[in-house]
């Protein structure tokens, strides 16, 4: 009993300051790691996969260009098929595609329509 009247005699209220402010960022940020996982697929394998997943048209799509009804019809086809090689370490992939579209524009309050597409432009190599 005694040690209980001298545990509660003994006790009083504590108020603790706060440490200084800081200014110092105190975000530890770690290094950066990389991690090289070998892989070895068939270039003509991948080719393969690739040209069977994106065929023909593959974006056609009318696109808002301003809050005045202006708009453009977007299209992308793949023309050939994709071409990947492979030269040392490094991946080369050609994407023939054909980007074409439409604009229905008004200006001074009259329409204007662009309803045909133009023949693709011949690139030299």
């Amino acid at each position: 009993m005694a040690l209980l009247i001298l545990i509660f005699t003994s006790c009083h209220r504590v108020k603790p300051e706060a440490p200084p402010e800081s200014t110092l960022d105190t975000l530890i940020e770690p290094p950066v790691s990389v991690l090289y996982v070998p892989v070895q697929y068939r270039v003509s394998g991948f080719e393969k996969l690739i040209n069977d997943k994106v065929q023909g048209t593959f974006v056609d799509k009318w696109l808002a260009l301003n809050e005045g009804g202006d708009s453009l019809q977007l299209r992308v086809s793949k023309v050939r098929p994709i071409t990947l090689k492979r030269k040392d370490r490094t991946l080369f992939i050609v994407i023939p595609i054909r980007v074409s579209g439409k604009v229905r524009a008004k200006f001074a309050g009259v329409k204007i329509k662009n309803e045909s597409y133009r023949k693709p432009f011949k690139t030299n190599k």
